[in-house]
């Protein structure tokens, strides 16, 4: 048993298993939201109705605030994904953000459901109520829908063969004559991959930086600097955004924990040792 519920804290620990499990009370609450509001309308002088019309709009306003945080920080740290998975990604995001605002003003209706005057405004409020209950059930299916795709159809969130590179074998790493280059394969690339990929590559990557094409990483010139200064890591940008306790405002990356001190101290020497780059070599 107890190893049962320790497996499932672990699970849980993980970005992309966690928002799998935070989405679902979004799309219940959404048709209990529609339901409740529905049968206070219809029985005005059911108070208890009403009062459970607001708690459960109330409850899908919490739930898809931490849908959509559990959702960021699963972006976050969904490593390389292909231009229209990530494309998908953010349509998935607008989506879940709108839930917000229907949740909200469903709350504000079930409020006003409560008055008695001016006369009709609680009738009103009470059928207004109902009507966002419903559009937002709906508009919370559609938003699962597209999480859907995004797991079933782009393999994001669960290991997929034609998106995650494989190991780079041993042999094609002996034959890298160049330590600085290897190093950066073994050491720098896979954070790159792991923790960054998510938002700064495709065809829109975050603040225009694609960690996934040196030419941007060494000749953006970000309004604060540029990403990346060759044998210099304490003019880098990177490394300012990178290392949180450095006290600098923008902080990389932004949701999820902080890169552990061995990824920081890593990109640190690979920028001091010049940032060299070197694309996967294949067999």
């Amino acid at each position: 048993m107890l190893e049962t519920i320790r497996d499932m804290i672990e699970a849980l620990e993980v970005p992309q298993t966690r928002h799998a499990v935070i989405v679902h009370a979004p799309v219940v609450l959404s048709m209990l939201a529609a339901l409740v509001a529905l049968l206070a309308a219809i029985c005005r002088k059911n108070l208890t109705l009403r009062w459970g019309a607001a708690a459960v709009f109330a409850a899908l306003l919490g739930s898809a605030f931490l849908a959509t945080n559990s959702g960021e920080d699963a972006e976050h740290s969904m490593g390389q994904i292909s231009t229209k998975a990530h494309r998908m990604v953010h349509e998935h995001e607008e989506l879940a953000e709108t839930v917000w605002i229907f949740s909200a003003i469903g709350l504000g209706l079930t409020g006003l459901a409560f008055l008695k005057k001016p006369k009709g405004v609680g009738v009103m409020s009470a059928w207004g109520a109902t009507a966002v209950g419903i559009a937002s059930a709906g508009w919370v299916a559609n938003t699962a829908h597209h999480g859907g795709k995004l797991v079933y159809s782009f393999g994001v969130g669960t290991p997929n063969p034609e998106i995650d590179e494989p190991p780079i074998p041993q042999s094609a790493l002996d034959a890298i004559t160049d330590p600085r280059a290897r190093f950066f394969l073994t050491d720098v690339r896979p954070v790159f991959m792991d923790r960054c990929v998510g938002c700064h590559s495709g065809l829109e990557p975050e603040h225009g930086l694609d960690v996934t094409s040196i030419a941007s990483l060494m000749h953006l010139d970000m309004d604060y600097g540029r990403a990346i200064v060759p044998g210099a890591p304490e003019r880098s940008v990177m490394m300012k955004v990178i290392n949180w306790d450095s006290g600098y405002e923008e902080k990389m990356p932004p949701r999820g924990d902080a890169l552990q001190p061995e990824q920081i101290a890593a990109i640190e020497q690979w920028i001091r040792d010049g940032a060299v780059w070197l694309d996967p070599p294949t067999e």
